[in-house]
């Protein structure tokens, strides 16, 4: 599926300064694994039929990463072949073993940057715009492929995707891991960007900014500060405020006028 052409970020005004780092700087975070607050998050679960051969490839590459990657896969070949013909690995030991390690590196090497292709969904605002007071940024994925555009949907299910260990790609069990969640999430309609140099700040192009929407409960002080930044841009950013709808469960968005905020 095509990247939107609007992708959306919920925010609060968090006491480290992200927020503003994200509109002034234009930096955004990218979170590990475990900072989320889904502990079925990134986790795997694998199928462990293979040829001798593919089985003794691979846990030769899984005592390489267990060695802290020193020298090279190939150099682990003759003690991962002793492993599968001695019967001590392949078994559901290993199996969870295996798991718990792929589980565990993740959290060092995986960095994702969760968006909503939805930004009025009244659970979101809840969850990570603090209660409606925060702020929500929408970005026009079009200026630049890092990150936005390249950007990837979130799958949701009712059960753990299967992999088979032995004959997927690293690359597909990583893809697998990132970019599939539980059922429950799907009113998030999350897109992901995924890299694997860690958790950090990253930074985009401004004019990847396009709007910026208020939460229905945010403080005068605060919307005085995002159409303030806002209209520090030298080129044309709108602002949304938002009010509960008379007779829905839903949110009311209209433009603000910026002239009229000092």
């Amino acid at each position: 599926m095509d990247v939107p052409n609007y992708l959306y970020k919920y925010k609060s005004f968090d006491s480290n300064g992200y927020w503003e780092r994200l509109l002034r700087h234009q930096e955004i975070f990218f979170a590990s694994p475990n900072m989320f607050n889904d502990p079925f998050e990134c986790k795997a679960r694998f199928d462990y039929v293979a040829s001798r051969s593919k089985k003794i490839s691979r846990y030769a590459f899984q005592l390489w990463v267990s060695f802290g990657e020193q020298g090279e896969p190939e150099d682990y070949i003759e003690l991962s072949r002793d492993m599968v013909d001695g019967g001590r690995v392949g078994n559901e030991v290993h199996r969870k073993e295996v798991e718990e390690l792929m589980h565990k590196k993740q959290n060092d090497i995986f960095a994702i940057l969760s968006l909503s292709e939805d930004p009025e969904n009244i659970l979101m605002w809840s969850h990570y715009a603090d209660n409606h007071t925060g702020f929500c940024v929408e970005f026009n994925t079009s200026y630049g492929r890092v990150p936005f555009g390249s950007a990837r949907e979130v799958q949701y299910h009712k059960h753990f995707p299967v992999l088979n260990w032995w004959e997927d790609s690293i690359f597909d069990i990583y893809k697998s891991m990132v970019f599939n969640k539980s059922d429950g999430w799907s009113y998030e309609k999350e897109w992901r960007v995924f890299d694997g140099y860690g958790k950090g700040v990253r930074k985009f192009r401004a004019k990847a900014v396009s709007g910026i929407y208020m939460g229905c409960q945010i403080s005068e002080e605060n919307a005085c500060k995002l159409v303030s930044i806002a209209k520090s841009f030298p080129f044309e950013i709108k602002v949304y405020a938002s009010k509960i709808k008379e007779r829905e469960y839903s949110l009311d968005f209209s433009e603000v006028d910026k002239k009229a905020f000092l």
